[in-house]
């Protein structure tokens, strides 16, 4: 042993820029200059080098910017930082009959208006590789808040285990990071099959090399970032197929994918009302609950609820083409405002189906200048690979159709004799078109326009057959079915 070490402080030695390790002495032999019989010489502070663990080659500070990522790594790149923020700063108008005349909440959602939509704090790293965890406090609304909080661990590529606060594996749409989406909002159809796109939970994740097919499956709470309601879970998977992937043709990122969730709601716990459905603006076009004699009643998820989606991405060339089609059943339960565990007037069903269509072309750039679409992964960097995007400038024209058309039957299921009450529709119809321009991948200007054209909406007082309602009908106009919202958009991502 102690002739093999000898051997290798000799092969040390012989190396230039390395410092020949010091030893101590073996028994019978002198110590080295400068050292004592006690122990080695202690080498002076400017002899010491630290050779990273080939995970970051020499050439690599230990602070700088890569793969579009600022990052802090110790000189042994065992632990990395990468720091970082979100900040969007909207422009918001409507158009349209009664518009001025709506007060209330509703009518706040209409009126021009400036606000940071998102402020956000962002911490991301890395330990020893494997680890990477991702961390986001939002300060825009009335209080801060936790919008991410996850661990991720790598086993394999193919193989991850995320948990955490965490994008819903849910859709194409819902899987993409906030600043690569193309509109101001998720569209219409993703927010109704999936009202809160984070939730806390459980996720199992990975792909095949060039990611050829992925998939993420996992067990979350159900009901978004305000908690568990009830002892119940949702089990949500999303599998993606990309069938050129291996390939350098022109369509190689063309994808393919599904989606479902399922669970169930139990009526003892949850008490919280279903979300209302809203415009890109923020209009509420339905809200969930009604009067009935005098006493106001809410709508309330009770028992099954399932969601399943389809979706296609077309990336070619310049084109960017989405399409995603989703199908929505919920079981419901009406109760009176303040007395939800009390009791339910009736049980019934929310059901429907919904789509959007994307189409957008790059007059200038390409979407390199963004991450990639439904493909959000925990913070990572892998060095050396990866280089700025060829492209720093971008100019994207976009055009959007969305539906939906959906039923509303409170005393279908469970109900007394007398409760079933009439089914009603709930649809609309979106149509849409943007620009944004993109300053590289962390500034961008974004301007779009839209219309939402509610078929068959009257005055609510009329009993419509659509339970969606423009802002003229609430105002007593029968024959107001469109609303048109503008926005503009300034946003700095890091």
């Amino acid at each position: 042993m102690v002739a093999l070490l000898s051997v290798a402080a000799r092969v040390g030695a012989s190396e230039p820029g390395v410092t020949p390790p010091v030893t101590a002495p073996a028994p019978g032999e002198a110590a080295p200059t400068g050292g004592t019989a006690w122990g080695p010489r202690q080498a002076p502070p400017e002899e010491v080098n630290f050779v990273p663990r080939a995970q970051a080659p020499d050439t690599f500070p230990l602070a700088g910017f890569h793969q579009e990522r600022f990052y802090l790594r110790d000189a042994e790149d065992r632990v990395r930082l990468f720091p970082g923020g979100l900040v969007q700063l909207d422009a918001r108008g409507a158009l349209g009959r009664g518009v001025s005349e709506v007060r209330g909440a509703r009518g706040e959602a209409l009126q021009p208006r400036v606000e940071v939509r998102r402020a956000r704090l962002e911490l991301g790293g890395q330990i020893h590789r494997a680890w990477s965890f991702f961390v986001s406090g939002e300060f825009a609304g009335e209080r801060p808040r936790v919008e991410y909080a996850l661990v991720d661990v790598e086993v394999h590529r193919a193989l991850h285990l995320t948990v955490g606060q965490q994008l819903v594996p849910f859709t194409q749409a819902n899987r993409t990071f906030e600043p690569s989406l193309p509109w101001l909002e998720r569209p219409l159809a993703v927010r109704f099959a999936l009202p809160d796109d984070k939730d806390l939970g459980v996720m199992l994740w990975g792909e095949t090399p060039r990611g050829v097919f992925s998939y993420e499956a996992g067990v979350f709470g159900g009901d978004g970032r305000r908690g568990n309601g009830d002892r119940a879970v949702d089990g949500v998977g999303r599998a993606v197929l990309r069938p050129l992937g291996a390939t350098s043709s022109i369509a190689q990122h063309l994808q393919i994918g599904g989606s479902v969730r399922y669970g169930t709601r139990q009526n003892d716990r949850v008490t919280t009302p279903l979300e209302p459905l809203t415009t890109e603006g923020g209009y509420r076009f339905w809200e969930p609950g009604r009067v009935e004699n005098g006493e106001e009643l809410a709508v309330i998820s009770s028992g099954r609820q399932a969601a399943y989606g389809g979706e296609v991405r077309v990336p070619v060339s310049q084109l960017d083409l989405r399409f995603e089609v989703l199908r929505v059943q919920r079981r419901t339960r009406e109760a009176r405002v303040g007395e939800a565990q009390a009791g339910s007037e009736r049980f019934g069903t929310l059901e429907g189906s919904a789509l959007y269509a994307h189409l957008g072309f790059w007059l200038l750039g390409s979407s390199s200048l963004l991450e990639p679409a439904g493909r959000y992964r925990p913070p990572r960097i892998r060095f050396p690979r990866g280089q700025r995007p060829a492209d720093d400038r971008g100019l994207l024209l976009m055009l959007r159709f969305e539906t939906l058309n959906a039923t509303y039957a409170p005393g279908d299921r469970a109900s007394a004799p007398g409760d079933e009450q009439a089914r009603k529709d709930l649809k609309a119809r979106v149509f849409g078109a943007g620009l944004n321009y993109y300053a590289g991948r962390h500034a961008a200007v974004l301007l779009h326009y839209s219309t939402s054209i509610f078929p068959g909406s009257s005055v609510p007082q009329l009993d419509p057959t659509n339970l969606a309602a423009a802002p003229g009908n609430l105002v007593g106009r029968s024959g107001a079915r469109q609303l048109h919202e503008v926005g503009g958009r300034f946003q700095v991502f890091f």
